[in-house]
């Protein structure tokens, strides 16, 4: 059973990397609910997915060490403003297109917009 009770318009954001079949699951799960259910796929940057790629398959130890600096203040920060600079556009034109009541995001790149976005229009984000 639903925790929604009317009909709802979920959306799921993702990319690749392992969240897009996240996505497809949770989309697939909706299914069977009352709700309008629409996946939309933001492509990363080449470069970053090319390196990420391969750091992760010939060293995956290595990607703790960017997590471990990353929960600095100072570069969480950088981080965050770089990440809504980036990625501002298209996360806004893809909710304006669906405007839905719940967003459903499986890439940690959508965050700072998202958190912006579902202040100003009220969306459940998730």
């Amino acid at each position: 059973m639903s925790a929604f009770k009317k009909q709802t318009k979920i959306l799921i954001l993702t990319t690749k990397w392992g969240h897009l079949s996240i996505a497809e699951a949770v989309k697939d799960a909706l299914a069977v609910t009352n709700h309008e259910t629409c996946l939309e796929f933001i492509p990363m940057e080449s470069f970053s997915d090319k390196n990420y790629t391969t750091i992760y398959r010939y060293f995956p130890g290595f990607t703790k060490i960017p997590f471990k600096i990353s929960e600095t203040k100072t570069v969480s920060k950088i981080l965050l403003k770089f990440l809504h600079r980036r990625y501002s556009k298209k996360v806004k034109s893809i909710v304006d297109k669906h405007n839905p009541q719940v967003i459903i995001n499986t890439h940690f790149a959508f965050i700072p917009t998202l958190e912006r976005i579902a202040g100003d229009k009220k969306i459940f984000v998730s």
